[in-house]
C-alpha cells in the first residue's frame, strides 16, 4: 500500500500530462495525492540547508548552458498561469519525482540489478524525462547523492529548491524557453 501512495502522484501527473490536460489540473490532482505523503514526512521539519543549498547549485547547472551562450535557447511561449506553474513545478512535480525516482524506483531496481545498476537505470529514466538530458542526470546524480548520504527529504527539498529558483528566475526574466 505504501508503494502505491508513492506511485500515485507521479503517475497521475504523467497520465493526465499524456491525456492533454492543463497543467493546473495536473498540479491539483497529484498535489491531492501527495498530501498524505507530506503530512506522514513532516511531522517534525526542519530547513535542510544543505538541501536548499544543493538545490540552488543545481540550479546555477541548469541555467548555465544558456545563460553562458554555451546553447542557443529553443522557443516557447510564456506560460498561461505562471505562478500555477510555479507552485505544480516547485511543490508538486519536484517531491511526487523524487518518491517515484529515488525512493521508489531505484528500490525497485534493487531487487534484480547491482546497485550501480540500479543507479545508471534510474538516472537514465530521470534523463529521458527532462528535455535537457545532461543538466537531468547532474541534476538527478546530486538528488540521488542525497537521498542515499541524507535521505528523501534532503532530496525532497533540493528538488523543490531547484524548481523554485528556476520558476521564480524564468518568471523575472522572461526566460520562458526553461519551461
Amino acid at each position: 500500500m505504501a508503494d502505491v501512495l508513492k506511485l500515485a502522484p507521479y503517475i497521475a501527473w504523467m497520465v493526465l500530462m499524456m491525456a492533454g490536460l492543463p497543467y493546473w489540473l495536473r498540479t491539483v490532482c497529484s498535489g491531492i495525492l501527495l498530501l498524505p505523503l507530506v503530512a506522514a514526512t513532516w511531522r517534525r521539519w526542519r530547513v535542510d540547508l544543505v538541501g536548499v543549498l544543493a538545490g540552488l547549485a543545481v540550479f546555477a547547472a541548469w541555467i548555465a548552458p544558456e545563460t553562458l551562450g554555451l546553447v542557443q535557447p529553443a522557443s516557447r511561449p510564456a506560460a498561461l498561469h505562471p505562478y500555477i506553474q510555479l507552485f505544480g513545478s516547485a511543490a508538486v512535480i519536484a517531491a511526487a519525482e523524487e518518491l517515484f525516482f529515488r525512493d521508489w524506483l531505484y528500490n525497485w531496481l534493487l531487487r534484480s540489478w547491482p546497485r550501480w545498476g540500479a543507479a545508471l537505470i534510474m538516472l537514465a529514466l530521470f534523463a529521458v524525462e527532462h528535455d535537457k538530458y545532461v543538466c537531468a542526470v547532474v541534476a538527478g546524480s546530486v538528488y540521488f547523492a542525497l537521498y542515499l548520504r541524507r535521505g528523501l527529504k534532503s532530496a525532497i527539498v533540493a528538488h523543490c529548491t531547484t524548481n523554485l529558483a528556476l520558476g521564480l528566475y524564468v518568471i523575472l526574466t522572461d526566460s520562458w524557453y526553461f519551461w
